[in-house]
């Protein structure tokens, strides 16, 4: 804030745009209600997690792709012992398929100074973009455990008969990030696996949690939930929750302490409205309750699909918290 105009420095105004910009680009919804004072503040210079695409230009360079080098739905996390670590990851080429709003490439940054400086890390071996067989990848999630080790899941793909049919891929990187796992495969179904989420347990760096949703063509979209007590390399696989005719779309799970787990997702009973519902063990995953209902979200923008939404546009304000 300068003191003589009261007015917020240029470089505030342009952090706020491309915030938004990022926001809009995101999929997630937003649950917390933010909180706003008076109090001037500083904010760093901008800095790029995303370089474009790396790897085999060659093989990226599909036909008819003319944004390569644009990215979306981009997803941050933190090492919970040293916050100054940040893993950034995206999907670039958004839309390229014209149906599932895919990408070709997932790529995974890394900054160890609080995002002064960035450099991407070597997750190969899954789109044909990066040493891979797949056309496209998307839907990339992080996590990082208490052990230092962060992961990073995928689903690439390919379309079947115009529908997507996708696998789950985990990488596991060491605390350096210097040295990358193999893919390590979640054995999900044949089928459209959408939207994966990595949680490592907070009380056991080596159980990891995937969840995602397999989508079904008679609209029974499933949740489905993978648990590795070894850092990723065996995985048990069960269906938590069967939908009664409606869409389902973005799953978390978070544990609770002890043997307690939750899982959020939301339901798309109808296009231009969500329900956001949540499933609870107290078992470590072996049973769950019947779903309950945590709210209902009415998102800005809805897509053609009538299920990518996000939740406001440039094209589609709207009006956002005054400070008192």
């Amino acid at each position: 804030m300068n003191p003589t105009t009261g007015k917020p420095p240029a470089r505030a105004l342009l952090t706020a745009a491309v915030c938004g910009a990022l926001a809009a680009a995101s999929t997630v919804p937003v649950t917390a209600a933010a909180t706003f004072h008076r109090r001037a503040f500083a904010l760093g210079p901008l800095t790029l997690a995303s370089h474009g695409l790396p790897y085999h230009r060659g093989l990226c360079a599909t036909p008819g792709i003319a944004n390569r080098d644009s990215a979306a739905e981009p997803t941050i996390v933190s090492d919970p012992r040293r916050p100054n670590r940040l893993l950034a990851a995206w999907f670039a080429a958004p839309d390229y398929d014209g149906l599932d709003h895919a990408g070709i490439v997932n790529l995974l940054s890394r900054s160890d100074d609080a995002g002064r400086h960035w450099h991407l890390l070597p997750a190969r071996g899954t789109s044909a973009c990066i040493g891979g067989r797949e056309p496209k990848d998307a839907d990339a999630a992080v996590d990082w455990a208490r052990d230092g080790r962060s992961y990073f899941v995928g689903n690439p793909g390919h379309l079947a008969n115009g529908i997507p049919t996708t696998k789950l891929a985990v990488f596991r990187f060491d605390p350096a990030g210097r040295r990358a796992s193999r893919p390590l495969v979640v054995p999900a179904p044949v089928g459209y696996n959408d939207r994966p989420t990595v949680t490592a347990d907070p009380a056991h760096p080596a159980r990891l949690y995937v969840i995602w949703v397999l989508h079904r063509p008679d609209s029974r979209d499933q949740v489905l939930l993978a648990t590795s007590r070894d850092r990723g390399q065996r995985w048990s696989v069960r269906t938590i929750h069967i939908a009664q005719g409606t869409g389902l779309w973005g799953t978390q799970i978070f544990p609770a302490g002890g043997h307690r787990l939750v899982v959020t997702y939301r339901n798309i009973t109808r296009v231009g409205r969500w329900r956001i519902e949540a499933l609870r063990s107290r078992d470590g995953g072996q049973t769950w309750s019947t779903p309950t209902l945590v709210g209902t979200v009415t998102p800005g923008v809805i897509h053609a699909s009538g299920i990518n939404t996000a939740m406001g546009s440039p094209s589609s304000p709207r009006p956002g918290p005054k400070a008192p």
